[in-house]
């Protein structure tokens, strides 16, 4: 298992106050939630980054905050906050908010260049449809900010081919901004580039994705593809303030085996060592001596123009003409056992 540790302050992206208002009113689609609870889901669509050679993924970042300081509880989490990031990866995955006054919820797209892709992809939040736009609603980030935030076997590390369960282990951040408002939940971005990588719920190989991880129950699981790095971050307008750490574990995940298929039995000779029942269930051969292989106890006779032995209960499978015996009625509800009969003569 190995371990990524993220300071806020050394390992944080800041955002200073006026880039985060452009972000929130220039940049991301945006909608306000009022008292109640809504789901947040992607229905359609993906993005693909700019240096990337793939298709791209369902995913969206999302910015989410109180009007006026207020509160909401995420719950996914379960926590009461005032502020948080988180991502959606995939069409399966939701994020549920419990709103008690209002929230501002801010969609967009992290990436360090424009290209001329112009993907989207469509939002359900509750009744509402938010469409979020590769051109109109990318954020840029500073792509050597960006690097000089890795710290080698801390809060960055690379991962061979594999399957990997990533969750907080422990650990919490703490904002101290407005005296002590509120605290934020346990969470942290998560950033993947570098090789080839299949994030949760998506199904879909890219070359860089980014996930987010909310809560001690959250966690992302990847299928890595090609050796690929992995870097864990906080965002934050003002970092000087932060407290706490979290640490993240990787653990890696066996891969599933696929159960071998049932081979059809051969038989070298002409007398069987398998039991009766595996025999009469192979239509390849049925031996001369069948009778005296039954099982007294367990087994049925049943005859017509044919014998047959079978498990009580089960279906009658054709055995051996024969000759010289009474006509009976077979069927799976045979009533004749096999220790009231003498043996029958087989027709050569």
């Amino acid at each position: 298992m190995d371990i990524l540790t993220i300071d806020p302050k050394e390992n944080c992206y800041v955002i200073d106050p006026n880039q985060m208002e452009y972000l929130q009113n220039n940049v991301a689609a945006s909608v306000t939630l009022d008292r109640g609870t809504h789901v947040i889901r992607i229905t359609s669509g993906r993005y693909s980054f700019s240096s990337s050679q793939t298709t791209g993924e369902p995913w969206v970042v999302l910015w989410m905050y109180g009007v006026d300081g207020s509160t909401f509880t995420n719950k996914n989490t379960g926590a009461t906050i005032g502020a948080t990031w988180t991502t959606l990866n995939g069409y399966d995955d939701t994020l549920t908010l419990e709103v008690s006054d209002r929230v501002v919820v801010c969609a967009l797209f992290f990436d360090y260049q424009h290209n001329s892709d112009a993907s989207s992809i469509e939002l359900a939040i509750g009744s509402q449809t938010l469409t979020v736009e590769s051109q109109k609603n990318r954020y840029l980030l500073d792509r050597s900010y960006l690097d000089n935030l890795k710290k080698w076997k801390k809060n960055f590390i690379e991962v061979d081919p594999g399957i990997y369960r990533i969750k907080i282990r422990d650990g919490q951040f703490s904002y101290w901004s407005d005296d002590k408002k509120f605290d934020l939940e346990p969470w942290a971005l998560l950033w993947a580039k570098g090789g080839k990588v299949i994030a949760k719920n998506t199904d879909v190989e890219v070359e860089e994705t980014w996930c987010s991880l909310n809560g001690y129950n959250d966690y992302v699981e990847i299928e890595v593809k090609a050796k690929t790095t992995l870097c864990g971050l906080f965002f934050d307008t003002y970092k000087d303030d932060n407290e706490g750490k979290i640490t993240l574990s990787i653990s890696p995940i066996p891969a599933k085996t696929r159960p071998t298929p049932p081979q059809p039995e051969t038989h070298t000779d002409r007398i069987p060592t398998t039991p009766v029942s595996k025999v009469i269930s192979s239509p390849i051969y049925i031996p001369d001596n069948i009778w005296d292989l039954r099982d007294p106890a367990t087994d049925v006779v049943c005859i017509s123009p044919v014998r047959t032995i079978v498990r009580r209960e089960e279906e009658i499978i054709l055995v051996r003409k024969v000759r010289k015996v009474e006509e009976i009625d077979a069927s799976p509800a045979c009533p004749v056992n096999s220790m009231q009969m003498d043996g029958v003569q087989i027709e050569n």
